[in-house]
């Protein structure tokens, strides 16, 4: 069995392994040795640069499916993607022969001090080869003919610039350029005088967007599946991916035995973005919908990968929250997924430019909780962005299976990646409409510092008690159409009376109802025509969702005077015609009635579940006292919550006790 020898660490080191050619019996391959032998060697990062292929794949499970390989000689096991990805490229007349570094391979897996040194290593590893490949899996006919129909279209597109920051305003005639080439200008003095970059970049986009549409309908129809089979690939979801297809600029998608340039993929796929932004065409804009994209969700197309390899292009910085933080429903697959969770974070670094900035090191000694625990922490505490805060954390109740450990303030990151139906909860003030808390900004205080370096698993915030929650209503049942898609409330006219009932409000619409749909739709209420009046159109929205509350369809006779025209103008459509969809949309905001559930099921619950203002966070927070000691009370986190009357500082006004709150 083969076993890796240490590895030196001044200079780096690295491992690169090279296929050997089977071995042959009167010209055919030898059934009983394995199908893929190779050569193992040490050599320095640098002098290595420039000289190897680096493999990109998706690991699956090894344990469950193990093929043995051969290293210089030994026995080795190997998962069977990664084996049949090694068998393809024995084919490959640019890969066969060159030296290949291969993460399972080239890195002793069992050995965390050196996985710890070498994962640090793996940006540096895809920038400096001279080519990535990156193995989508096994093809089908489908497949091929999709790809093949993307390299013809797509190279040329990305040798006239589709890729380049330039596109955009190259394709700014684009509409004029199409009137051109099918004669629909009235005369030839109205031409759009183009140079040369743009005249080639329309006519490469022109070529592209025409041919989504083909004459031959099987052979679209073909395209279509093949093209929905490579943006399915699991291998667009694995964390590690992100920077391994991102950092090199040569970098070929196989897929069985064919082969792709990603830039050419990126260009097909971008076109219909860019279609959409450069064109007013209802005609132009169809095509890159339809034809070879007939049945595509239009979000299949937004891969991570290729979006930070447009980022890293363009010279953007590529912050680790904006790559991990996803409260949206996936596009028929995961955001982001790994086996060992710990990648979450270590799969990243090596492309993010933030990393110093929050403090983060791959450290493969450490725990998955430990990991994900010290990257909560460095969100809340060192990005500047504040794209993720305390009130983006979806809550667990005490005594929810949590195979990680994690505690209550730390959000279960793998969840969040899988981008499946039921995790994509918004917070309370998504839209950044309310601050309970202007001004105010968590403070370090050098005694709460050296608690939480003693215990990292608390976490400590200052803040204020606002009250209790007595009561707590049962949450809706929500349905959705697949694990892909957004729920809806199963009923949500029942769901709408129960929250009459559970309010207590008056038999007759009134102005006391307000206080009630408020919570209901938080920060998502119905934005005013930008012509109206503001405080008429506050008027009529109270007006229309007072009757939405009690299930009651506004007569138009009924509008007030004052309110009609705004309500005509847009306010009474978006609300009447649409009303199936605003319901599933404005029942899931209650926060404090679906999520915060104490642990025993029932339509009311009594307890002793405090809710407060934390210092920084634009909404209130609500704990669960678990207990107290020297250190301090300690509470779990329940989450965000909609308090009517507090939502833009009124409670501060009111100069409340700061307090310190033990988050466990």
């Amino acid at each position: 069995m083969f076993t890796h020898g240490p590895l030196a660490q001044e200079p780096p080191h690295i491992r690169l392994i090279r296929l050997r050619q089977p071995e042959t019996v009167d010209g055919a391959v030898a059934d009983s040795r394995p199908a893929v032998s190779l050569d193992i060697k040490h050599e320095t990062l640098d002098r290595a640069s420039g000289n190897y292929v680096a493999l990109s794949y998706v690991w699956g499970d090894v344990k469950a499916n193990p093929v043995n390989i051969l290293v210089n000689g030994q026995q080795f096991q190997i998962g069977r993607n990664l084996h049949d990805a090694l068998v393809a490229l024995q084919d490959k007349e640019q890969v066969c022969q060159s030296w290949i570094w291969v993460d399972s391979l080239c890195i002793h897996q069992s050995n965390d001090t050196e996985k710890t040194t070498q994962v640090a290593l793996m940006g540096d590893i895809f920038r400096q080869a001279f080519m990535v490949c990156s193995w989508l899996g096994a093809s089908s006919q489908d497949v091929d003919t999709a790809m093949d129909f993307i390299s013809t279209l797509g190279r040329p597109a990305v040798e006239a610039g589709a890729l380049e920051p330039t596109a955009m305003e190259l394709l700014r005639n684009f509409d004029k350029y199409v009137d051109d080439r099918t004669n629909q200008s009235q005369t030839a003095g109205e031409a759009q005088v183009m140079d040369d970059a743009q005249m080639r970049l329309c006519s490469a986009f022109w070529d592209l967007v025409s041919n989504f549409q083909l004459d031959d309908l099987q052979k679209q129809e073909s395209i279509t599946r093949g093209l929905q089979a490579l943006l399915l690939k699991d291998y667009w979801h694995r964390v590690w991916i992100i920077q391994e297809a991102a950092l090199n600029d040569n970098t070929m998608l196989f897929c069985g035995n064919k082969v792709l340039s990603i830039d050419a993929f990126e260009a097909v796929l971008e076109s219909r973005r860019l279609i959409w932004t450069v064109s007013t065409k209802t005609s132009l804009r169809r095509k890159a919908m339809r034809g070879i994209f007939d049945g595509t969700p239009a979000n299949s197309g937004d891969i991570t990968a290729l979006a930070v390899r447009t980022d890293r292009r363009h010279g953007f910085p590529i912050r680790l929250p904006a790559l991990i933080v996803r409260f949206d429903v996936g596009p028929g697959r995961p955001h982001y997924s790994a086996t060992d969770p710990r990648d979450i974070v270590s799969g990243l670094l090596g492309i993010v430019t933030d990393k110093e900035q929050l403090g983060l090191q791959p450290d493969y000694t450490q725990t998955a909780s430990q990991i994900l625990t010290t990257l909560t922490r460095a969100l809340f505490e060192k990005d500047d962005t504040r794209c993720f805060c305390l009130d983006n954390v979806v809550p667990r109740s005490p005594g929810d299976p949590n195979l990680l450990g994690l505690p209550s303030w730390v959000p279960d990151w793998p969840r969040i990646g899988s981008g499946k139906t039921g995790n994509d909860a918004w917070a309370m003030n998504s839209r950044g409409l309310f601050d309970a808390t202007p001004g105010t900004r968590q403070k370090s205080y050098v005694p709460d510092i050296q608690q939480a370096a003693q215990n990292p698993t608390v976490l400590i915030r200052r803040g204020c008690y606002v009250d209790v929650i007595t009561e707590v209503m049962e949450p809706p049942r929500y349905i959705a159409r697949d694990e892909w898609s957004a729920s809806m409330v199963a009923n949500a006219p029942e769901w709408l009376q129960r929250v009459v009932e559970f309010t207590g409000l008056g038999p007759e619409i009134s102005s006391a109802d307000d206080h009630v749909w408020r919570t209901l739709l938080g920060d998502r209420m119905l934005l005013p025509d930008s012509k109206a009046n503001p405080s008429t159109v506050a008027e009529s929205r109270a007006w229309l969702h007072r009757h939405f509350l009690r299930q009651i369809r506004p007569k138009v006779q009924d509008l007030p005077e004052n309110v009609a025209r705004d309500m005509l103008d847009g306010l009474y459509n978006i609300a009447i015609m649409k009303e199936p969809e605003m319901a599933s949309d404005l029942e899931k905001q209650l926060e404090f009635l679906t999520t915060e559930l104490p642990e025993q099921a029932g339509a009311l619950n009594r307890g002793r579940t405090l809710f407060k203002t934390e210092q920084g966070v634009e909404s209130p927070i609500v704990l669960k006292r678990l207990s107290s000691g020297p250190e301090g009370e300690r509470f779990w986190f329940k989450g965000d919550v909609h308090v009517d009357g507090i939502m833009r500082g009124e409670f501060l006004e009111t100069k409340p006790a700061e307090a310190v709150f033990h988050l466990v």
